[in-house]
């Protein structure tokens, strides 16, 4: 009965003990928002982007700290504190600021106030953020991202144009016999 005693106390200690993991945060919408980072935080946002369009998500920090752009798998090894290294697709490490346009659904970008990297920023205190992320405009939605906008856009250059070249010369021709009768009828 001791033992399993001692067993279950050094199991809630390990679980209790354990180093908490930032829960990734979903971004679906655009939104805008500040937050601060502990020494030895970080934060890992999963960036969702509907086929066909291109959502940018920007970071800017009021302190040096370290940007890394992951998929899934890269951010388990960063989790993992028995990883020896973590892989990243992209990183800009000693940075405040940090800006990608996307086009892929579930990439997680890390912003981190942690000394995870040999070369990573080495943390001095809580750092500030403010991270935005926007979608397409309605512009982008017509034009650069559907054919509806585009096959609008030529039915007015064609529509527009037809119409000047077939009333041009007809008020010309007007204008023309208008003229000859002001000259005598010739």
């Amino acid at each position: 009965m001791r033992v399993s005693g001692v067993l279950v106390s050094a199991v809630l200690f390990a679980v209790l003990a354990a180093p908490t993991v930032a829960a990734q945060e979903r971004i679906e919408s655009d939104v805008t928002y500040t937050r601060t980072l502990a020494v030895g935080d970080y934060d890992a946002l999963q960036l969702i982007v509907a086929q066909g369009q291109v959502r940018t998500i920007s970071f800017v920090a009021q302190g040096i700290v370290d940007f890394y752009v992951m998929f899934e798998s890269h951010y388990a090894e960063y989790t993992d504190p028995n990883a020896p290294v973590f892989h990243s697709l992209e990183n800009r490490e000693n940075a405040q600021e940090f800006t990608e346009a996307q086009e892929f659904s579930g990439r997680i970008y890390v912003i981190d106030n942690q000394d995870a990297s040999v070369s990573g920023a080495f943390p001095t205190g809580p750092v500030t953020y403010t991270v935005t992320v926007t979608g397409p405009s309605l512009l982008d939605q017509l034009f650069v991202r559907s054919c509806w906008g585009w096959l609008v856009l030529g039915f007015l250059l064609v529509g527009g144009s037809s119409y000047w070249l077939y009333t041009a010369p007809k008020a010309f021709r007007e204008s023309s016999k208008q003229l000859r009768a002001m000259l005598g009828g010739r």
